[in-house]
């Protein structure tokens, strides 16, 4: 369990941060040719599939934190927040990015 409340957070995000790229990876720059860019288009695309199922994770595993009894102290509860915000944020840019001409 506390294996799960420390990397989950932690994987949503570094899955999040090639979607915050995404118009770069539209269009990009000079020095992004070769295998820069073919490692970031390649962590881009597994992205797109892994932060919607991560975000659903997130927020099974917060609403399963907040309805669980109180035997035990409730972890906290930040990181997961920040991850689902980073991972909402992320996917919006995405499909703003998408749907730019």
């Amino acid at each position: 369990m506390s294996s799960l409340n420390a990397s989950l957070p932690i994987v949503t995000m570094v899955m999040s941060a090639p979607l915050f790229l995404s118009f770069q990876l539209k269009r990009p720059p000079d020095f992004l040719h070769g295998i820069p860019f073919i490692v970031l288009w390649t962590w881009g695309v597994l992205a797109t599939v892994a932060v919607p199922v991560l975000i659903v994770a997130e927020v099974a595993y917060c609403v399963w934190i907040f309805t669980a009894k109180a035997t035990r102290p409730r972890p906290p509860l930040t990181w997961h927040v920040v991850a689902l915000l980073v991972a909402t944020v992320a996917y919006v840019v995405f499909r703003v990015a998408r749907e730019s001409v």
